[in-house]
């Protein structure tokens, strides 16, 4: 059988390296020795020994002891009073990415967000081309030749070995009919196979099944994060997660057959047997050791019971069964609970078994797991506590709970560098954030306030590690021109030397890896270039509003190359040692050098080039959202589910060669929330969701519950009656054939955002709807207004709405054209806040007044572009019928 590149022999002595240098935290101190001399940036990216000598200063209320503080007095007047006091101040932004509000910049405040931001890119890419071109048909052959192997063990076995050589058979052909639906399937075996495939693909059922003991939660299969991006990635995800999930039991007879049998399957076939091991190497790297008994553990013990030649046969004596079982009982307990709980409190007992790709055991599930022993709900707040943030330090309870995985972070830290698994070691590079500030530092940095946004950055960068490699870790239940260098303010980086330098590290130790993975092997310029081609196409229907229409174009198809290069992890290590460098002279006092300056006014198109946008336009595709499950609690059947969306933007005044002055950056914008287990989201609905402004998000960004500027604030008739601009004097006059819904794009969510999370009081609600139903706005500002109206009681909408059609019936029979773009738009808005009321007689009757209009046969076609509308339009068509 041919081998993928993925196994080729190059491969196989890189990736038996890995295995020997001690990927995960339990890896030996002599092989942890040769992986840092064979990994390690070296000496040069050392954390240093700085001492921090900014001078103490203070920052005056109204701003007038910093450079081109007058500027600030635009600000709302609750920012000025948090920026005053904390030297900071968050607000929402229009952006998608992080790297768009650094293009342009004059004065740019480079944040650790952004830094981290650019590595998950880069992992996530590199880690999707991997699957996708290697791992999925490695995984592919493993269970095809398993299958086989199993099938020729079920035709060799003995009577009394039937039962359990039909469940190894039934348990390999079903993970080969998940990555292969055209598979055959033993007749004997095969209702039983199709049942437990139809059930993983429906996705629906928690319960018991006939026969069995234990809750079954089949919601798991969904494919979530970027797995439901393409059919391949769903298949992958399905088989993967039943070879995770999936523990064969070790307490009976039978049960010890079968698993004997499953693993005779798997590692007596070499090929299969090797392609398992890679998978094996690449699960330690990402996610750390597993806990679980796994193949070699029950094929040692075979060896041990049964002999070197360990003929299946052997499988029906019953007395070496026994002793097998006994052998197989001597192996290690599992201490984290990922099976569905039918009691309160955390059974790891349940998930005891055989698990064929067992799933590496991450710090924070130890935490998770702690905290669910004690009846204490998760939250990324005792992520924080572990980071060793000073905002969240847990009471006495919880910090005795979490003591024992602060100790193993702790040992983490100690031994970073010596081959961590990707996990640990992004919690150790984090975790150094949490240790800036004190003495000598900037005095933004010795707020309370500013360990919050610490934390905020840390939770952010945490859910992005654990988006990209969950699917491999045991959950838990419960731009560009020289000039001269000159002494003026260029901006400002972040001072926090030690989590550059740590950060640089791995991302060296990752490249390193998988490059002797094969992952940057020449392959997809052709494909990446089409995928861009498909991406510009969608442009026009990227906005804020964005309805999903007929009209929308389908998802560019997934990639079949890694975009992600040997020359942008490069790029960001040296970006990283830099940024050490610069944030050591800031607390030092020292100023910069040109290439350093140089840096600052690039920043935002390095991170636009790491982003892989290589396009001159400066926006982003898509928003930056990434949502996973990690926690499940099944009292309730809810996951606690921790994602980031937008960017938010960050206003700091620092310290610069004896002055103050302000800059802006961007940070994470953390979430967390329960969902229910029969609703997943995976990241294209998230994305959808976090797309919109911020005023029109259902859920708040984490950061919302603390005063850092972030509040939901009343916006009052004055207020919004100087925000309205004044009517347009040519409205109705201009045509245009462009969608509809193009218009909901930057512009109104750049406005809404500047508004921040507003809520309108009772008489800025009868402003709005008098401005919406009978006033000749732009484009933008009826947009605004419809999305402020979001949120009112669903009568007022309507009767909102009915104003606004009979006031566009009365123009346009007045001699108007209805369908221009400010008579058309009118109409789409007033539709959108209808869109409820398919069955309402005066919501039919308005409709059928404006089907008299001329020309509106052509704006009700646009309209019916937004699938929203449909049932709608179509209520009211059957009525003119």
């Amino acid at each position: 059988m041919r081998r993928s590149p993925f196994v080729a022999a190059a491969l196989v002595c890189a990736v038996s390296l890995l295995l020997s240098s001690g990927c995960g935290r339990n890896a030996q101190p002599e092989d942890r020795q040769k992986v840092e001399e064979d990994t390690a940036p070296g000496p040069d990216v050392a954390g240093g020994n700085v001492v921090p000598s900014v001078p103490t200063y203070t920052v005056e209320a109204d701003f007038s002891n910093v450079e081109g503080g007058a500027a600030l007095s635009a600000l709302p007047v609750e920012a000025q009073r948090v920026l005053a006091r904390n030297g900071f101040v968050v607000s929402t932004s229009p952006d998608l990415e992080l790297y768009e509000a650094y293009l342009g910049n004059e004065a740019p405040f480079l944040t650790a967000d952004s830094v981290f931001h650019a590595y998950h890119i880069l992992l996530a890419d590199t880690l999707s081309g991997l699957e996708e071109n290697s791992l999925m048909p490695t995984l592919e052959a493993l269970t095809r030749a398993a299958h086989e192997k199993a099938a020729g063990l079920r035709a060799s076995a003995p009577s009394a070995l039937a039962r359990p050589a039909d469940k190894a058979l039934a348990f390999w052909a079903t993970a080969h009919l998940l990555l292969d639906p055209q598979a055959e399937v033993e007749a004997s075996i095969r209702d039983e196979v199709t049942a437990e495939v139809n059930r993983i693909a429906q996705g629906t059922f928690i319960g018991t099944l006939p026969g069995e003991q234990h809750t079954r939660d089949y919601t798991r299969y969904v494919p979530t994060a970027a797995y439901g991006e393409s059919e391949q990635l769903s298949r992958y995800f399905r088989c993967n997660r039943f070879l995770t999930l999936t523990p064969l039991e070790l307490e009976t007879t039978e049960g010890v057959q079968t698993c004997a049998l499953v693993t005779l399957a798997l590692l007596l076939d070499d090929d299969a047997r090797s392609r398992y091991e890679d998978l094996c190497r690449l699960t330690r790297f990402l996610a750390g050791e597993p806990e679980d008994v796994s193949p070699f553990d029950v094929l040692n013990a075979m060896r041990s019971v049964c002999g070197k030649s360990m003929a299946p046969a052997r499988l029906a004596d019953e007395e070496a069964m026994a002793r097998l079982r006994d052998e197989l009982s001597k192996l290690r307990q599992p201490a984290i609970a990922d099976q569905p709980q039918d009691t309160p409190g955390a059974d790891p007992s349940l998930g005891r078994g055989l698990r064929v790709l067992a799933p590496g055991v991450s710090i924070c599930a130890e935490a998770f797991q702690a905290l669910g022993e004690s009846s204490i709900l998760p939250s990324g707040e005792y992520i924080a506590h572990l980071l060793g943030n000073a905002a969240f330090q847990s009471d006495q309870s919880s910090a005795a709970v979490l003591a024992p995985a602060r100790r193993l972070l702790d040992q983490a830290v100690a031994d970073y560098g010596k081959g961590l698994d990707i996990h640990t070691a992004s919690l150790a590079v984090l975790s150094k954030l949490s240790t800036a500030g004190g003495k000598g530092y900037p005095q933004f940095m010795n707020t309370p306030a500013w360990a919050i946004k610490t934390a905020n950055t840390q939770l952010g960068a945490w859910s992005q590690v654990e988006h990209d490699v969950f699917l491999y870790a045991k959950d838990t239940t419960q731009y560009l021109c020289a000039f001269m260098m000159d002494k003026r303010f260029h901006g400002y980086v972040e001072p926090v030397p030690e989590y550059y330098a740590d950060l640089a590290n791995l991302v060296h130790r990752t490249r390193v890896i998988f490059d002797s993975l094969g992952a940057f092997e020449p392959s997809s310029r052709r494909a990446k270039a089409e995928a861009v081609r498909m991406i510009l196409e969608r442009l026009p229907a990227a906005g804020p509003f964005r309805f999903k229409t007929r009209a929308d174009p389908e998802p560019p198809p997934q990639r079949r190359g890694v975009s992600a290069t040997k020359m942008h992890y490069r790029m960001i290590e040296e970006m990283l040692l830099k940024l050490k460098t610069m944030s050591e002279k800031e607390l030092e006092n020292k100023p910069f050098d040109a290439s350093e300056i140089r840096l600052l006014k690039q920043f935002g198109e390095g991170l636009k080039y790491l982003a892989f946008n290589e396009s001159n336009l400066p926006h982003a595709f898509i928003p930056m959202s990434t949502v996973v499950c990690l926690a499940r609690e099944y009292s309730r059947r809810e996951g606690l589910c921790v994602g980031t969306g937008r960017p938010l933007e960050i206003l700091v005044i620092v310290p610069w060669q004896g002055k103050l002055h302000w800059c802006t950056g961007t940070i994470y914008s953390y979430y967390e929330f329960m969902q229910p287990l029969s609703d997943p989201i995976a990241d294209g609905r998230w994305k959808d969701e976090t797309l919109p402004a911020f005023a029109l998000q259902a859920r708040r960004p984490w950061l919302c519950r603390f005063d850092v500027g972030l509040k939901r604030r009343t916006l009052s008739r004055d207020a919004l009656a100087k925000w309205l601009p004044e009517e347009s004097g040519r409205f109705g006059e201009s045509s245009g054939g462009s969608p509809l819904w193009i218009y909901f794009g930057g512009g109104p969510r750049k406005a809404l955002d500047e508004l921040g999370f507003v809520e309108l009081d009772a008489e800025a609600v009868t402003l709005a709807t008098k401005a919406f139903a009978e006033q000749h706005h732009r484009p933008v500002t009826r947009c605004v207004l419809c999305g402020l109206l979001q949120n009112c009681p669903p009568e007022l909408r309507k009767k909102t709405a009915l104003q606004a059609l009979s006031s566009v019936t009365s123009e346009v029979s007045a001699g108007r054209k209805a369908d221009s773009i400010d008579y058309a738009l009118w109409i789409y808005v007033s539709l959108r806040l209808l869109k409820d009321h398919a069955d309402d007689p005066d919501v039919r009757a308005a409709i059928g007044k404006l089907r008299q209009l001329d020309g509106i046969d052509r704006v009700f076609e646009k309209c019916m572009e937004d699938a929203e509308l449909g049932p709608l339009l179509k209520a009211a068509a059957s009525d003119a019928g």
